[in-house]
């Protein structure tokens, strides 16, 4: 039996993208009024959903995040990885021996 689907996960593997992502999320916080660091935003928030991160930093707001929050999130993130995202040095090509 063939399987239907296969998910390959490669963040810290090849990449890491998880420092810029929280790091572009804090960004766009801080704008907004909410000072967090990079480190909190990856302790209290990966691996949960966007929603549940939503609700809890619209408590800590006290009001709710605009409409385009998680727009300017994505912009910012995919910004930060065009411009900084680079390969792990383990994933680098080794010369043919």
């Amino acid at each position: 039996m063939s399987p239907d689907l296969v998910i390959f996960d490669c963040d810290g593997v090849l990449i890491d993208s998880e420092p810029l992502a929280c790091a572009a999320g804090a960004e766009v916080l801080a704008q907004l009024g909410l000072a967090v660091t990079a480190a909190e935003i990856g302790r209290r928030f990966l691996g949960r959903s966007a929603a549940a991160m939503q609700a809890e930093l619209e408590r800590d707001l006290g009001r709710p995040l605009p409409a385009d929050f998680a727009a300017r999130c994505e912009a910012r993130v995919l910004e930060a990885f065009r411009g900084r995202l680079q390969a792990l040095p383990q994933a680098a090509p080794r010369p043919p021996r």
